[in-house]
């Protein structure tokens, strides 16, 4: 996730596209959600909404004034991050087994 934001910051002006983003990770927006809080609350990369969209930028150097992340946020996106992660590979796990019925359930 962090390559698809550097990129999005180099080439699209930040824009990110989470449904793209999602597809190429092969994960849910929810988890690409998650990890950009992640990144956000750690002072990676700066994140607001636009009137299109996600816009993720390099952040300034006032965001962050004492130089520490912001540990609550950040596992509070973390455990959201695994939760989801561990959901994705349950059922990647299931989905060859289960028949149909039960995968709808």
């Amino acid at each position: 996730v962090a390559g698809m934001v550097r990129l999005a910051i180099a080439e699209r002006e930040g824009r990110l596209d989470l449904p793209r983003m999602a597809h190429a990770a092969r994960l849910p927006e929810s988890a690409i959600e998650a990890a950009l809080a992640w990144l956000a609350a750690m002072g990676k990369i700066a994140l607001s909404a636009g009137e299109q969209g996600w816009v993720a930028a390099a952040p300034a150097p006032t965001e962050q004034p004492s130089g520490a992340p912001d540990e609550d946020g950040a596992q509070e996106a973390l455990a959201r991050l695994e939760y989801i992660l561990g959901e994705v590979a349950a059922y990647r796990r299931a989905w060859p087994t289960l028949s149909l019925t039960e995968l709808l359930r």
